[in-house]
């Protein structure tokens, strides 16, 4: 009976193990993603022939302290005419603060100054697990404060965020950010609609590791895949939001953005680029996406000087 005891005792061991060690590593790949460096990003670009003219634009690198002493890297990209309009720029997952240059050169056409940053964990920045909106959209609000102190509590400040960045964005929107509109690109209602289907597709596993995983993220990183529900901070609103998406997305469905289009109180506008794949809208169709941006801009800032 001992000798029984034991091997159970044993046994038992070796699940716990198991499951401990499938549950870090499922939360590892979440929480700590590989990324890309400045210069993969940059290849990226010229690949698709977005970086066009981004070496020849003004450029201030800068850092900012957030309320727990974390620093974020920046780059505020100047328009090319006076003006108080900004608009601030969050990449997605895995992505740095290039991976907004295309975009930069978007609203520089258009007259704006723009704000580029490595969000947590990526980038210059120090290395760190990311928490895909927890902290991030906590980050996001010190910076739109940080904006204001630096060019004024006057000025005309939006949102624009692909993939990882829209949904944090969204997020923010619980702590009443002082913005003018926002634009969110492919971005998920909530996260773990996501894992359920990467799980299955990329590591060939059934969705119910998701779960597993979860619970890995609680333990070792703080907080579980459920808590992050972007979809959950649009009962009520005031920021009008422009949601787009590629129909032909398979990393983050477009049905994601409907669901949010759909729960928006709030001023909105929902545009899908058929046939695009995740965060490639803007490459598809780039003069309808300019268009939209433009277009969506002017609506609601003409709305707001009536």
């Amino acid at each position: 009976m001992k000798k029984l005891g034991k091997a159970a005792l044993i046994s038992a061991g070796a699940v716990t193990g198991a499951v401990l060690g499938s549950s870090y590593l499922l939360a590892r790949v979440v929480n700590r993603p590989e990324h890309k460096t400045f210069e993969e990003r940059v290849k990226d670009l010229r690949d698709h022939g977005r970086w066009e003219d981004y070496d020849s634009l003004k450029k201030v690198p800068y850092a900012v302290e957030m309320a727990d002493g974390y620093v974020l890297h920046a780059t505020f990209i100047p328009a090319g005419i006076e003006t108080n309009r900004y608009v601030i720029i969050s990449h997605g997952f895995g992505d740095n603060r290039l991976g907004s240059a295309k975009y930069a050169l978007m609203y520089h056409a258009m007259g704006f100054n723009s704000i580029i940053y490595d969000t947590r964990g990526m980038g210059e920045n120090r290395e760190q697990a990311i928490t895909l909106g927890l902290k991030e959209s906590r980050d996001l609000i010190d910076l739109i404060l940080d904006t204001r102190k630096r060019y004024g509590r006057d000025i005309v400040l939006g949102l624009h965020g692909e993939s990882m960045g829209a949904s944090f964005q969204i997020m923010a929107l619980k702590y009443m950010p002082d913005i003018s509109f926002m634009i969110c690109d492919c971005g998920f209602a909530k996260l773990e609609d996501v894992l359920d289907i990467q799980i299955h597709k990329v590591l060939h596993l059934p969705k119910w590791m998701v779960k597993l995983g979860s619970l890995g993220s609680r333990i070792f990183y703080g907080y579980f895949f459920g808590e992050v529900q972007p979809i959950k901070t649009l009962k009520e609103g005031k920021v009008p939001i422009c949601f787009c998406h590629g129909t032909a997305d398979s990393f983050i469905p477009y049905h994601e953005s409907e669901m949010m289009y759909e729960a928006y109180r709030g001023y909105k506008e929902l545009h899908l680029f058929e046939g695009a794949e995740h965060v490639e809208s803007l490459n598809s169709d780039p003069e309808k996406y300019y268009q939209m941006t433009a277009d969506f801009i002017e609506r609601v800032l003409g709305q707001a000087e009536e």
